[in-house]
């Protein structure tokens, strides 16, 4: 905590010229005061915006991959304790989801989407954040160039943003956060949800984005969060984890959606392994991740004893939709496929 403040007071105390790394804008923004400026998330370029429409099916949308990254950006957010205040989004689609994904809500304006420079557009850039708070506001390439001294065409893609903070004479850019630089930031994330609404179904939860359901714990093997969340035979090996910690139901409907028939071992048969190792094992909470050649390799640990390490070693297809082929579970002794 010490070392924490010693480096934002160090930061502050900098030239109010000079640009900073992302990772001490993360820390200064801790204190609050800044506006992080944030293009949208990843898309689908194959679909293209109908001028003028508000429908959703005519515009173009996030890909799973852009939801998945809003996500795991507001779970960084609130990991790191940075305490965030308005946020605003372009009426867009994929802006106000892009918001909604990472931060629960999105304020529409449409200054956040207007081609031509206005009043209104301008007061929303330089507004300053509610005392202690961070503002955040989603939006496209060209209000980020067009305002932010310093940033021109083509420096921020989808995904980046700007961090930014309210001087006299306008906005000063305190740092520029590339997709290399969340992948860092978001690294060994421990996701920490909190539902909302009503509790979704067994079923809903096992096909929900496994970022919402601990995916990001621990990650090891030399990959950064997001870049393994993105891999799709990754999404199946938390669907599984997820299935066989909710029950016998969500698993049968994981083996005939998810993996490879097998004649020899009909889903009946595998049922009735998988509840003599649910009987045995209990609960697994996810360690880490690992991708081995063609392997996945999940380090868990038993939810009620957290020393018994149980190691699951997935194969899958080479091709989508990356069915699991087979899977083996082990201990110090190598338990029964």
């Amino acid at each position: 905590m010490l070392l924490h403040t010693l480096l934002a007071l160090s930061a502050l105390a900098t030239p109010a010229d000079t640009i900073v790394s992302a990772d001490s804008a993360f820390k200064l923004m801790r204190h609050g005061g800044y506006t992080m400026i944030w293009r949208h998330a990843e898309t689908d370029w194959l679909t293209q915006d109908a001028p003028g429409s508000p429908e959703r099916a005519h515009q173009r949308n996030l890909t799973e991959r852009g939801v998945t990254d809003a996500r795991t950006i507001g779970m960084m957010f609130r990991h790191a304790g940075i305490p965030v205040g308005d946020v605003a989004a372009s009426p867009m689609w994929r802006t106000r989801e892009t918001a909604e994904h990472a931060f629960g809500r999105a304020r529409l304006d449409t200054a956040l989407r207007t081609l031509e420079a206005t009043p209104a557009q301008k007061a929303i850039i330089a507004a300053k954040p509610a005392a202690g708070t961070n503002r955040v506001l989603v939006t496209h390439h060209f209000i980020i160039e067009r305002h932010v001294p310093g940033i021109k065409p083509g420096m921020v893609n989808e995904g980046e943003a700007v961090i930014v903070r309210a001087v006299p004479t306008g906005i000063q850019l305190v740092a520029l956060v590339t997709l290399a630089d969340w992948e860092k930031a978001t690294h060994g994330t421990v996701v920490a949800t909190r539902a909302t609404g009503p509790a979704p179904s067994a079923a809903a939860a096992a096909a929900a984005r496994p970022a919402a359901h601990g995916a990001l714990q621990l990650l090891k093997g030399g990959f950064s969060s997001l870049r393994l969340l993105h891999d799709d035979r990754f999404v199946n090996v938390m669907r599984y984890l997820e299935a066989y910690n909710t029950g016998e139901a969500v698993m049968r409907t994981f083996l005939e959606r998810r993996s490879i028939a097998d004649s020899t071992r009909p889903v009946d048969q595998r049922l009735e392994t998988y509840r003599q190792l649910r009987a045995q094992l209990g609960a697994l909470t996810l360690d880490g991740a690992e991708l081995r050649g063609d392997e996945f390799v999940l380090q868990t640990r038993r939810t009620d004893a957290k020393d018994d390490v149980v190691q699951l070693t997935f194969r899958f297809e080479k091709a989508d939709p990356y069915r699991m082929i087979s899977l083996a579970f082990a201990r110090p002794q190598t338990l029964a496929p």
